[in-house]
């Protein structure tokens, strides 16, 4: 499933899975990849969202206010991507390649789970302007070089286009 994600990109969606089993679910939905994309520190999409004030713990409890724990023992220990989730990360992927990126990057799924019902729903029960949001992504994904190295694939040169 994350053919030509970055590293970075891959952690935020296996940490999002991690947040899913944490919270009860046993899903992986946009709302559990907003956790995930908060969680690395370094990364721009995480900057991003925390320019907004926001921080783990509030999309923690804004995921799960979205999405109210299962019935106790239903968590699995590796919760799949649910339906939304996995047409989110397929976004994600196809608007990187659009780009001329050779993979997907957090920002990418950031502006993916912008433009999602349930994630726009959980920024905003976190206190997020979705289109001020996308705003600044955009802004930060507009500066992401086109070679960036995915996940079992060597580094690809520049498109170099002329």
């Amino acid at each position: 499933m994350f053919e030509r994600y970055s590293l970075a990109a891959e952690r935020a969606a296996r940490l999002a899975q991690s947040e899913a089993r944490r919270l009860g679910h046993n899903m992986t939905g946009p709302e559990h990849l907003a956790v995930g994309l908060i969680a690395d520190e370094r990364e721009p999409a995480s900057a991003a969202l925390r320019s907004f004030g926001l921080d783990r713990d509030r999309l923690r409890r804004a995921a799960g206010a979205v999405h109210p724990p299962e019935a106790p023992g239903a968590s699995v220990a590796v919760p799949p991507f649910n339906a939304a989730a996995q047409g989110l990360i397929e976004t994600a992927r196809r608007d990187a390649l659009n780009a001329g990126r050779a993979g997907v990057e957090p920002a990418d799924l950031l502006l993916a789970l912008l433009d999602d019902d349930a994630g726009v729903a959980v920024l905003g029960t976190a206190g997020v302007d979705a289109g001020r949001a996308r705003q600044a992504v955009q802004r930060i994904r507009s500066s992401i070089p086109v070679t960036s190295s995915v996940v079992g694939e060597p580094p690809v040169a520049g498109s170099g286009d002329g």
